[in-house]
C-alpha cells in the first residue's frame, strides 16, 4: 500500500493509454524491475513513459517538464495535464504511397540513415544488423507477395533481434504492421494476434508493449505525422514529410529509422516498393524501387 503523504508530481501532458493506466492506479507508478533507472514505469499493470520534454507524443507518454527520479513510491497528478491521442490511421491511395515512398527511399542515403533503414538506402547495415538482412528481406518478400502466413513467420524471426532498449527487429515488425494499415487490404488484426503472442516469448515486455502500439496503429506522434504527410494533397507535402522523417530518425539510437524501414516495407508492398536481397537479381543489400 502506498503512503498518501508522498507529494504528487504534476504532469503537463499525458497520452491516452497512460491516462487510463494512471486512472486505474490512482496516479501511482513504480519502476520496472528490469530497468529501475529507465524512464519507463508500471501503472496498474501497464507500462507508461515518464518523459521530461518528449520530442513526440505517444499514447504511453507522461510529460513532466522536468527530470523526476523514479522513487519506489511516485504519484502523478493529471489534473492540469492535457490529453494527447494519436490521429487514426487512414488508408492512403496506393499510387501515392508507391510514388512518394519510392522517392523518399531513392534519396535516403543522403539523409544518413541508421539501423535497418541503411538497407533500404542500398547501404550496408552496421553489425549486428547486417546479420539480420536476410530476415528483413524475408519480411519484405512476404508483404510483397501478400502472404499473411509468411508475414507472421518472417516477423517472428525478427522479434528480439538487434540491440538497444527496443531491438531493431521489433521496431521494424511493428512499424510494418502500422504501414500495412496505411496500405489497406490486409487483415492486420489477424496477423497482429500471433505476432504479439510470439513477442511475449521472444522479446522483453517493454519492447513488446511498444510493438503492440505500432501494430494497433497508435504509436509515436512523429510516425503519424509522417503518414499524414504521405497523404497530404498540398504541393509542399515534402516539407512536412522531411521534417517528420528527420525528427523520427532522432528517436532512440536507431529506433526511428528502424520504424521507417518497417513502414516502407508494410505500406508499399501492394505497389512493388520492394526490398531486393542477394537472392534477387544478384544484388547485395536491400533497396526500395518502384
Amino acid at each position: 500500500m502506498h503512503s498518501t503523504a508522498v507529494a504528487a508530481v504534476s504532469a503537463r501532458a499525458v497520452g491516452v493509454r497512460a491516462a487510463a493506466a494512471l486512472e486505474r492506479s490512482g496516479g501511482w507508478v513504480r519502476p520496472l524491475a528490469e530497468w529501475p533507472d529507465a524512464p519507463w514505469a508500471e501503472a496498474a499493470g501497464d507500462i507508461v513513459w515518464l518523459a521530461r520534454e518528449p520530442r513526440t507524443g505517444h499514447p504511453r507518454m507522461v510529460s513532466l517538464g522536468a527530470a523526476v527520479p523514479l522513487r519506489p513510491a511516485l504519484r502523478i497528478d493529471l489534473s492540469l495535464a492535457s490529453i494527447w491521442a494519436p490521429p487514426p490511421v487512414a488508408i492512403i491511395d496506393p499510387l501515392r504511397l508507391r510514388r512518394r515512398l519510392g522517392e523518399a527511399c531513392r534519396e535516403l542515403a543522403a539523409r544518413g540513415p541508421r539501423g535497418f533503414a541503411c538497407l533500404l538506402a542500398g547501404l550496408e547495415a552496421p553489425f549486428p544488423l547486417d546479420l539480420g538482412a536476410p530476415r528483413l528481406h524475408a519480411l519484405a518478400q512476404a508483404y510483397r507477395q501478400r502472404n499473411p502466413a509468411g508475414v507472421v513467420a518472417a516477423s517472428c524471426a525478427l522479434l528480439g533481434f538487434g540491440t538497444g532498449l527496443t531491438p531493431s527487429g521489433d521496431d521494424a515488425v511493428g512499424a510494418a504492421l502500422f504501414g500495412a494499415r496505411l496500405a489497406g487490404g490486409w487483415d492486420v488484426d489477424g496477423m497482429r494476434v500471433p505476432i504479439l503472442a510470439a513477442a511475449a516469448q521472444r522479446t522483453h515486455r517493454l519492447s513488446a508493449a511498444l510493438l503492440e502500439d505500432l501494430a494497433d496503429g497508435r504509436s509515436y506522434g512523429l510516425l503519424h505525422q509522417l503518414a499524414a504527410a504521405l497523404d497530404n494533397d498540398a504541393p509542399d507535402w515534402r516539407s512536412g514529410f522531411d521534417r517528420a522523417l528527420r525528427e523520427l530518425g532522432a528517436v532512440g539510437h536507431s529506433s526511428g529509422w528502424d520504424m521507417f524501414a518497417g513502414l516502407a516495407i508494410g505500406a508499399a508492398c501492394e505497389n512493388r516498393l520492394v526490398a531486393t536481397g542477394p537472392d534477387v537479381k544478384g544484388e547485395s543489400g536491400m533497396r526500395c524501387r518502384e
